[in-house]
């Protein structure tokens, strides 16, 4: 990615000179009326004589002094206005002008500093703090050429002139300047190679000693964007773009941290305003043409999942994930919204994936917590679905709602450390009463020990357990009461359940509801279509499970 664009146009200390500065004064036309020319009335006060020359600067200088008396006590805006009365009474004064950029470095407006320092410079070409007030606001801008022509000028105009002290400060100065070149050219560097951890620390650094910079602050806030700071680098482009609202590279940079911190619409203003001064701004196209993409792109995902294309809104949703992996806002929605989709889909692994990665990008978002636990729920990872509802009432404590989910969530995991009835006969927890019975028949029929006499000892003790449960399930979800109470989260043993460890109480039930009486299961397990079958000899199931005790 390339660098953001040049520094602030300027002119050099050469090309000011050489242009020759004005100070202030003005040329009068030779149409204008002098005094003699106006009738005054003659109750009208008599115009202020004009000052001589030498009043003039008599004024100058206390104007001077008084604006010496407020830069001491810090009052640096009102030291300014006291110079510049001293600059329109006497503009021939370098004093006044470098005493005029000090007070206005203080305040940090170096770019009206700059031009003082420089008619400083002009009014006496080897007024050495004239020179270095100028290179001082050069480096603060980030004008380190321009800084280092103005010290390579005075050492030129002073020549053996300048006292030993005079050598050792421009050398000084030369040095920084020279540090600072070596500094900017690094973290031009690894910003042009990507490297943004290096140069934003780099950039920060030297913003320290360039604090109005631009060119610093753009690859601050560009490096800062890369690095997902996002609400840092719009807090940052925003103080910039204050003073360099027409600036293309900031406008593009401050649309782009609007971006990333979802303010799409006011982002595509920016790329808007940008394109109108420079139409085949790259950048600007880009950006403008994602925004529209990922726009109508999530759009159309949104209408297939109200329309209950699951499928359809899963590849839109993925479709536009994939336009900008560094929007993290942005993509943390997608993934919550693909996860709906996936649900609707009946896919609740794929959900949970999903909202984990949401999650991953913005873990404050209680409604993703609560579909994560939905799907965990489903999933019958109850425990997991506890800590989700959890963490979504955290986030929003007086939601009544989420505190009913925690509630619901630790019945359903307390229920889920019981027997699972509904899972043992294989029916859902909405199955009819036919559904339970269907279940019981197809299920007992399987696992009734005579049909496992010939096995081995553990495949009879399974068959047994087996059936054991098949009848504990039946017997309670047969019984509407029961069932009730079983939903309600009630332990088995509670509700007298649990206790078929007699098998002729099993007999007992799976007699009744086979017709009872019909003999033991020697005849062989054929014809079970409608019934058992062959002939069951005396004693029923209780006599045949007796011949199999070991």
């Amino acid at each position: 990615m390339a660098h953001p664009g040049a520094r602030f146009p300027t002119e050099s200390a050469d090309d000011i000179l050489a242009a020759g500065y004005s100070g202030g004064e003005s040329e009068e036309g030779s149409d204008l009326l002098d005094d003699s020319d106006l009738e005054m009335d003659e109750g009208e006060p008599e115009p202020p004589a004009e000052l001589t020359p030498e009043q003039k600067l008599a004024q100058a200088e206390a104007f001077k002094q008084e604006g010496n008396a407020h830069y001491k006590k810090g009052h640096y805006g009102k030291s300014i206005d006291f110079y510049s009365k001293a600059i329109e009474l006497n503009p021939n004064s370098a004093p006044y002008y470098t005493n005029r950029a000090t007070a206005r470095i203080n305040l940090q407006r170096y770019k009206e500093a700059l031009p003082d320092a420089l008619a400083s410079i002009k009014c006496d070409p080897v007024f050495i703090k004239g020179y270095l007030r100028a290179a001082k606001c050069h480096v603060q801008l980030g004008q380190l050429t321009e800084a280092e022509k103005v010290l390579t000028l005075l050492k030129v105009r002073l020549r053996d002139n300048a006292s030993a002290k005079d050598d050792a400060t421009i050398a000084e100065e030369q040095a920084r300047v020279a540090a600072l070149q070596q500094q900017m050219a690094e973290v031009r560097r690894c910003f042009d190679a990507g490297q943004y951890v290096a140069a934003l620390r780099l950039a920060k650094a030297l913003d320290e000693e360039m604090t109005a910079a631009l060119d610093v602050k753009l690859i601050i806030a560009e490096s800062l964007l890369q690095a997902k700071k996002f609400g840092e680098a719009l807090k940052l482009v925003s103080g910039v773009y204050r003073d360099n609202s027409q600036d293309t590279r900031v406008l593009t940079l401050r649309g782009m941290a609007l971006y990333y911190t979802d303010n799409s619409p006011l982002a595509q203003k920016h790329f808007q305003q940008v394109l109108q001064s420079d139409p085949d701004n790259k950048r600007a196209m880009r950006y403008r043409k994602l925004l529209r993409k990922m726009d109508s792109t999530k759009a159309a995902g949104n209408a297939a999942f109200k329309a209950r294309r699951a499928g359809e809104a899963v590849r839109l949703y993925t479709e536009c994930l994939a336009l900008d992996p560094l929007n993290d806002s942005w993509n943390a929605v997608l993934h919550s919204n693909r996860a709906a989709a996936y649900m609707q889909a009946g896919r609740f692994d794929q959900a949970v994936v999903d909202c984990q990665s949401s999650l991953a990008l913005n873990d404050q978002a209680a409604k993703v917590w609560v579909r994560k636990a939905r799907c965990d729920t489903e999933l019958e990872r109850y425990e997991e679905a506890v800590r989700d509802f959890e963490s979504a009432a955290r986030l929003d404590p007086d939601n009544r709602e989420y505190a009913q989910m925690v509630r619901d969530a630790k019945l359903e995991l307390r229920k889920s450390k019981r027997k699972d009835l509904y899972k043992i006969l294989g029916v859902k927890k909405q199955a009819s009463d036919a559904d339970i019975k269907k279940a019981y028949r197809k299920a007992a029929l399987k696992w009734h020990p005579d049909r496992h006499s010939s096995g081995t000892a553990e495949e009879k003790e399974k068959a047994t357990a087996m059936f054991k449960d098949i009848t504990e399930a039946y017997e309670t979800l047969s019984d509407a009461k029961k069932r009730r109470r079983y939903d309600s989260g009630a332990d088995l043993d509670d509700m007298g359940g649990g206790g078929h460890g007699d098998m002729g109480d099993m007999g007992d039930v799976f007699n009744m509801f086979f017709g009872g009486g019909r003999g033991g299961m020697g005849g062989g397990m054929g014809g079970m279509g409608g019934g058992m079958g062959g002939g069951m000899g005396g004693g029923g199931f209780r006599h045949a499970h007796r011949g199999h005790r070991h």
